[in-house]
């Protein structure tokens, strides 16, 4: 199986514009592309594979609700996206009942 490439930055920033107007596919698009990284983020700092899949679907949830106010100017996509994977993992953990 031949995987895709993986999209750029400035890919990321379109699909985020467009999930701004409500695309669904771009949406699932940026899923498909950027799921695994931002799953691995959330395992890293969970250390619990059950909390990450919690936390990549508010992540997910979270980019899709403020698409809109997403800068390229700030940061790229794939760091704004992994900020809010690191914010909703670390409130996981505590809120589960602690990292362990």
């Amino acid at each position: 199986m031949i995987l895709p490439e993986a999209p750029g930055p400035e890919q990321l920033s379109d699909l985020l514009a467009r999930c701004a107007l409500r695309d669904q596919r771009a949406f699932a698009t940026l899923y498909e592309s950027s799921s695994a990284k931002l799953f691995a983020v959330a395992v890293r700092i969970t250390r619990r594979r059950d909390w990450a899949e919690e936390v990549l679907q508010e992540a997910f949830v979270n980019i899709w609700n403020h698409a809109a106010g997403y800068n390229a100017t700030k940061s790229a996509p794939m760091t704004d996206d992994c900020d809010r994977a690191q914010s909703g993992a670390g409130l996981a953990a505590p809120a589960a009942g602690g990292g362990n």
